[in-house]
């Protein structure tokens, strides 16, 4: 529930009503200068109109945490494609103030409940010379963040929101380290993180930035820049500035139609929230901020969505060593096989996807042909495959290439809710332009209606939207360890770390889970039945740290043969989490989470190539003892990462020690006695 239900995002055709005037003084002398500080006062984001690169009473905003700047003067504005910028000649007609509580779920994930408080300001700003349009910039501020959005009201002059280019800027403080994604339009957002010092960054004239993107501070500040209740617009990028040492200014994914224009809507009209969390690296990874962006919950009655987590050939290459009297594939005996392996597993979905080279409905996977997503392929008899998954009491995901969704997708969801599949994921989106966004959007609604969950893979960043759809149960947006089977460098100890640190705080995170083929780093070689780097244990931290509602199991049944004990913790390590506690972190080396469900608390950690051992204060979960059941790295696990220890015992001491072999980990369950 809303605690407070004004604490809505505002419909603009009633934002007029909304704001509250400061008064007729206030309009006989118009401010030059809003702050706005959030509630624990550490965080302020501050408008202001000044002169600015040579332009008279420009909006400029700033940032600061406890008085220290976080983002300089940077520019604010607006650019279409048939008039000037609206970025100057202003002055502030109007500024209403109000601060505001959300408590409730905010979807499945880190938290089944959570409480974010704020403080804002509605700043109206016009033109002082024709043609005198007026926009409203939204500033709010939490303790462990801000966050600023543009508004358009319906006005003479802009009717027609044709969009050129946000003229938004960062210019941040210092030279912090920036830890980046660099990115091409139309990309899956699944590259290598780089790091330089945002200095370095601002001289490397040909890159461009995708988002989020981690910023290091002095004195263990970080920021994260990112977006959220990204609808009906173009994703954000960054790219260095035109001038030496000048911020970064902002780019939108362009159009696929072409033109000037990158993003076209009819007023009113509202931007997304462009946001930073602040704090620790601790404080970022538990933030609800982007989610709290959103709207909330679309979903009356959203008993019927269920996270969980599935079984998934596609990544294991439908390994089976036995020989059995079939060519495996996507058909018939193959899938029942999985089902079986689900089924005997506790394994709650099982999903049909395809091979390298023929989707469950025929054809090419990567390149969508024309196919009919509601027919298999001729050795799949799906009917059959069904009726034998409700047998064994397993549940059926489709995954389907998003094109074969494209202008269809009441007719395909229809089919298949008849069908009683229970959820889809998508793929292969490659784009933020407006148009892949509205089509995220189309197909999470439409998903909804027919009572499907949803996860999108080939995706770019979250933005929240899972709040408002909780039928959206996960995202790819990385580079996962499917990139195991084909690239020589695979998804190596230090990039699973910065994609925890730099994307998760995003939203839920899909990277292909469950592997226990491991190896050390120098042994790594891509093969379609792939490996993954670091020890055997750091898969099994996996299902702790990476916040993810619906997980794969992506390794094949025969696999598992070996570990019953590791497939009973995957089984019964839960996907959606009451509480989340950041134990211990130090970007980009090691991480320990802490998750609860009911009265269990869950522990993971991951590290780098350099073993470690962490002692973590067990006061942080409560007071008492607890029973616990370990998996730790073996003595030689940092040579033999295949090695680890499995014990069950009485914690009582006041700390908890983690040994970390080199890439890694640990994972725990504790119970209070």
């Amino acid at each position: 529930m809303m605690a407070d239900m004004s604490a809505r995002t505002w419909p603009l055709s009633l934002a007029a009503a909304a704001l509250l005037s400061t008064g007729a003084d206030a309009a006989r002398t118009p401010p030059t200068v809003v702050e706005v500080l959030s509630p624990g006062g550490r965080v302020a984001i501050t408008l202001e109109l000044k002169e600015y690169e040579g332009r008279k009473a420009t909006a400029v905003y700033r940032v600061s945490r406890d008085g220290a700047p976080l983002i300089h003067d940077s520019g604010l504005g607006l650019y279409f494609k048939k008039d000037v910028p609206l970025d100057s000649r202003l002055v502030i007609a109007d500024v209403a103030r109000r601060t505001a509580e959300e408590t409730g779920a905010f979807g499945f994930g880190k938290t089944s409940s959570a409480r974010v408080r704020y403080s804002e300001a509605a700043v109206t700003l016009e033109e002082t010379a024709p043609p005198q349009r007026r926009f409203t910039v939204v500033l709010r501020a939490f303790d462990d963040g801000v966050a600023f959005r543009y508004m358009i009201p319906r006005q003479p002059p802009l009717d027609i929101v044709d969009l050129r280019e946000e003229l938004t800027q960062f210019d941040f403080a210092g030279n912090p380290t920036a830890y980046y994604l660099p990115l091409e339009f139309g990309s899956s957002y699944e590259t290598f993180y780089a790091s330089a010092s945002s200095r370095d960054v601002r001289l490397a004239r040909d890159v461009q930035i995708g988002l989020p993107l981690l910023l290091e501070f002095p004195k263990g500040i970080y920021g994260l820049l990112t977006e959220a209740n990204l609808t009906n617009y173009a994703g954000l990028y960054l790219v260095p500035s035109r001038w030496p040492n000048g911020p970064f200014e902002s780019r939108l994914a362009p159009s696929l139609a072409g033109g000037d224009a990158k993003v076209r809507a009819a007023a009113p009209f509202e931007t997304p929230w462009r946001v930073l969390l602040i704090g620790s690296a601790a404080a970022i990874l538990e933030s609800n901020v982007v989610r709290a962006l959103n709207p909330p919950s679309r979903i009356g009655d959203a008993s019927w969505i269920k996270p969980g987590k599935s079984v998934f050939g596609w990544w294991n290459g439908y390994y089976m060593p036995d020989s059995p009297p079939f060519v495996a594939g996507v058909n018939t005996p193959t899938i029942k096989r999985f089902i079986d392996f689900a089924a005997a597993s506790g394994i709650a979905y099982a999903t049909i996807d395809g091979t390298n080279d023929e989707a469950w409905y025929g054809g090419p996977v990567g390149e969508y042909a024309g196919q009919d997503v509601t027919r298999a392929n001729p050795k799949l008899d799906l009917p059959e495959v069904l009726a034998y998954a409700k047998t064994k009491g397993v549940a059926i995901r489709l995954w389907t290439h998003w094109k074969g969704l494209e202008n269809r997708l009441e007719d395909v969801f229809r089919t298949y809710a008849r069908w009683g599949v229970s959820g889809v994921m998508v793929d292969f989106i490659n784009g933020d332009s407006q148009e892949r966004v509205a089509f995220v959007d189309e197909a999470t609604e439409a998903a909804a209606r027919h009572r499907l969950t949803i996860n999108f893979h080939g995706m770019y960043k979250p933005t929240g939207r899972e709040r408002t759809w909780p039928n959206v149960i996960s995202y790819e947006g990385v580079l996962g360890t499917e990139y195991n089977k084909w690239d020589a460098v695979g998804s190596t100890p230090e990039h699973e770390l910065l994609a925890l640190f730099a994307r998760m705080p995003a939203g839920p995170l899909d990277v292909h889970q469950g592997s226990v083929r491991p190896v050390v780093p120098e042994k790594y070689a891509p093969d379609n039945r792939p490996v993954t780097m670091g020890t055997l244990v750091r898969q099994l931290a996996a299902y702790v740290v990476y916040e993810n509602p619906h997980p794969l199991v992506a390794d094949s049944a025969s696999a598992y043969e070996r570990y019953p004990d590791l497939l009973a913790f995957i089984r019964d390590v839960p996907v959606a989490w009451d509480e989340t506690k950041v134990l211990a972190a130090e970007v980009p080396h090691y991480l320990v989470i802490a998750r609860r469900k009911g009265k269990d608390w869950y522990v993971g950690a991951v590290t780098d190539r350099t073993p470690r051992a962490l002692e973590i204060p067990l006061r942080l979960l409560g007071p008492g003892s607890f029973q616990a059941e370990l998996f730790v790295d073996g003595a030689d696990a940092g040579e033999h990462p295949e090695s680890y220890q499995h014990e069950t015992l009485v914690m009582s001491a006041d700390v908890l020690l983690i040994p970390l072999a080199r890439a890694g980990g640990y994972a725990a369950k504790l119970s209070p006695r």
